[in-house]
């Protein structure tokens, strides 16, 4: 029994940390939008000898958000665990079939999401305010909600700066750039992407 006392003591002295401090438990919740470079490659030798390639490539607008979640360790220094989505909002992707010395191309409307999970820390500069955050983890994407590719490595880094609006809860912007790469679920060939996002915040710290 004390030691659930004890454990729900420091639960509650971590949540309500002191106003206007990076301190305590930590919780960010981000959405925004930007640019994404999306590309598959696979690659194989037919019957014949004749090689055969196949590539996918998608590039335009992209839709990010992302959920930190963790606690301070040291003053203005989190680690937290981190949970991060990027999806096309450009659905059309360029095709490349190469065989035999011939090249065909199409473009077709495809839905492609990479996601990522993993650990991370972010740090605060007092007091203006300004953050670097960075997370590492594993990756997977996924295209028409199907599961393409096996899991693979991924990481993100953000730079930005947030304004108090409350004691404990501050809002922000930021720039960040996540990169994935994994792959395919049948090992045919491998798939990548990166994306540049302005980024959006609400964050309890």
């Amino acid at each position: 029994m004390k030691k659930i006392i004890l454990v729900l003591l420091v639960m509650v002295a971590t949540v309500f940390s002191a106003p206007h401090t990076h301190d305590g438990f930590f919780l960010n919740m981000s959405l925004g939008y930007g640019y994404q470079d999306f590309a598959y490659s696979a690659s194989e030798i037919s019957e014949s000898g004749n090689p055969f390639i196949f590539s996918i490539d998608s590039k335009g607008v992209s839709t990010e958000f992302d959920i930190k979640i963790g606690g301070t360790i040291l003053p203005s220094f989190a680690l937290h665990a981190t949970i991060s989505g990027i999806g096309n909002l450009s659905s059309e992707i360029e095709s490349v079939i190469e065989y035999s010395g011939e090249r065909e191309s199409f473009n077709q409307e495809v839905d492609l999401f990479m996601f990522l999970m993993g650990i991370g820390v972010t740090y605060y500069i007092n007091p203006i305010n300004i953050f670097f955050s960075g997370s590492v983890g594993i990756t997977e994407f996924d295209i028409n909600d199907s599961q393409m590719s096996d899991t693979g490595f991924g990481f993100q880094i953000a730079l930005g700066k947030e304004w108090w609006v409350s004691p404990e809860w501050g809002l922000g912007v930021s720039a960040a750039f996540t990169y994935g790469k994994a792959d395919e679920v049948n090992g045919f060939g491998d798939m990548s992407e990166y994306a540049i996002n302005i980024m959006f915040s609400s964050t309890f710290h």
